[in-house]
């Protein structure tokens, strides 16, 4: 299992990641897409079925990556580029929650896979909106550096994410 798939690096997210949009579409300054998948195999026997070769794949969606012409600050980078951190952390753990999935069958891996898939993304996109929420989208500097601090942490403990 080797989680090495983010286009780009997580901490490498610049501006030139975004496009320039003259209005906002939903009221806020940026905003950072991304897809969160995997890649896997499975294997084993009849009744004994694993996920295995598993690669979870976080990558920016460009067409959902977009900032306000004027608005490109230091502060609503770090902001939108905490999202994307989140979400590849989020990644790492749906990689290991793939490895343990096992089934009777093929299919049973795969309906298993696809249901860890589908909460990892509803996962990250909730910890978004919480964290736009505290931040009011970048805003309260504090609350801003609060996540910041939160994230790192979920980092250094080697991506085990305590959330909520």
């Amino acid at each position: 299992m080797t989680f090495k798939e983010f286009h780009p690096a997580p901490h490498g997210v610049t501006w030139a990641h975004y496009r320039q949009v003259a209005t906002s579409p939903d009221g806020f300054d940026a905003s950072t897409g991304y897809e969160m998948t995997a890649r896997f195999s499975i294997s084993g026997s009849y009744g004994q079925m694993r996920a295995t070769s598993i690669n979870a794949v976080v990558r920016m969606m460009p067409a959902d990556c977009w900032v306000i012409a004027g608005q490109k600050t230091t502060q609503l980078l770090q902001h939108e580029r905490l999202h994307y951190v989140m979400a590849t952390l989020v990644g790492r753990e749906m990689e290991r929650e793939l490895a343990e999935v096992t089934g009777a069958d093929g299919a049973a891996v795969q309906r298993a896979a696809n249901q860890s898939i589908a909460d990892n993304n509803a996962r990250a996109l909730e910890m978004g909106a919480a964290y736009d929420d505290d931040t009011e989208h970048g805003a309260d500097a504090h609350e801003q550096a609060v996540w910041a601090t939160r994230v790192q942490g979920w980092e250094r403990s080697g991506n085990r994410i305590r959330w909520p």
